[in-house]
């Protein structure tokens, strides 16, 4: 990760913190514009998740100048909003803080009260422009030059599932919480499952997105942790503090982050009906949030058992044509890789 990079990945991490703090300690002040400040506390969580893959993937290319343009628009923002909201409190107080000997109480509450609402709507109107620019600092190209240098290389016939899913993941007042894909081993499943989490649609939808491979042996409470982890973006300290939870309060914290905030799992390779129902308490039965689940499995009764309202997306198998161009694309690729001509 290069200096601009981890500068900006501190900016809209302890930017994203304080605007937590700031809603539970101002609370009264922030009463306004609280819409606005959560709407953009979830956007530099978006942020802090894009600038970290910017830090994983290699280096140069066409696409270093655009990303090195959003992570200058979004360090720019973080401190911008901080400022806003800051500056904005200050006023408040000043002008709400002690009578004044010079004019009558009721007169200069009237008077707080009108510049409040001006400062009310400065401070609003504000936000929604950082909003608007941290939106726009993350383009199509963006994304994919952060997240998917190399992802599509060798994909071939996933367009339509992609889609499929997409659209199941994001309808709104759905009656089911779970998407299940299933098919047999080698079909393709894990891909459509990170390509889905990848679609740009996806993570303008949701809040917060968390992946977990799950496997033949399933770590109940290793499972958990990863997903409360990912999907809070915490730091070591509060790493640490999540596993010194018991299991009851662990479920309850994961179970209360997805009641109240759009999230997406992705529970990846689920090979028993057991597995399921030790992880099942971690997610709750409610809709109404918006909050979903999407699964991989070989196991066609897996994929039926886990949830009574469930949506199952059965994975087909490559018609011949499109199996000959993936085995052509992959083919190329690995004699690139052995000619070193990139």
């Amino acid at each position: 990760m290069t200096m601009a990079e981890s500068v900006a990945l501190f900016f809209a991490t302890f930017v994203m913190k304080s605007l937590g703090r700031l809603l539970i300690q101002e609370a009264i002040n922030l009463r306004g514009v609280r819409p606005q400040v959560e709407q953009l506390q979830a956007q530099l969580n978006r942020m802090q998740c894009f600038l970290e893959a910017a830090g994983a993937r290699p280096k140069g290319g066409a696409d270093e100048i655009i990303i090195h343009n959003c992570v200058a628009e979004i360090r720019e923002a973080s401190y911008d909003a901080e400022a806003a909201i800051a500056t904005f409190i200050v006023k408040i107080a000043f002008r709400t803080s002690g009578r004044s000997d010079q004019f009558p109480f009721v007169l200069k509450r009237y008077l707080c009260i009108f510049k409040e609402c001006l400062a009310l709507r400065e401070v609003r109107l504000e936000i929604e422009v950082i909003n608007t620019r941290v939106t726009n600092s993350i383009t199509t190209a963006t994304i994919k030059a952060i997240l998917c240098p190399y992802c599509e290389e060798d994909v071939v016939g996933t367009e339509e599932d992609v889609k499929a899913v997409v659209d199941l993941l994001v309808k709104e007042k759905t009656h089911y919480r779970v998407v299940s894909i299933w098919g047999m081993g080698g079909l393709g499943k894990t891909t459509l499952a990170k390509m889905v989490y990848k679609n740009i649609e996806i993570m303008r939808h949701f809040k917060c997105v968390a992946w977990a491979y799950i496997s033949e042996q399933c770590n109940t409470r290793e499972v958990l942790e990863g997903i409360l982890i990912k999907l809070l973006s915490l730091s070591n300290k509060e790493r640490k503090a999540i596993g010194k939870l018991k299991h009851d309060e662990l479920v309850k914290k994961l179970h209360q982050v997805q009641s109240e905030k759009k999230c997406l799992v992705i529970l990846d390779d689920i090979w028993k009906d057991a597995d399921w129902d030790s992880l099942s308490a971690g997610f709750p039965n409610s809709t109404e949030v918006g909050s979903k689940i999407l699964l991989t499995t070989r196991n066609k009764n897996v994929a039926k058992h886990v949830d009574q309202q469930r949506v199952l997306y059965k994975l087909r198998h490559l018609i011949a044509k499109k199996s000959w161009e993936l085995f052509v694309k992959k083919t190329y690729m690995r004699r690139k890789e052995v000619t070193g001509n990139y």
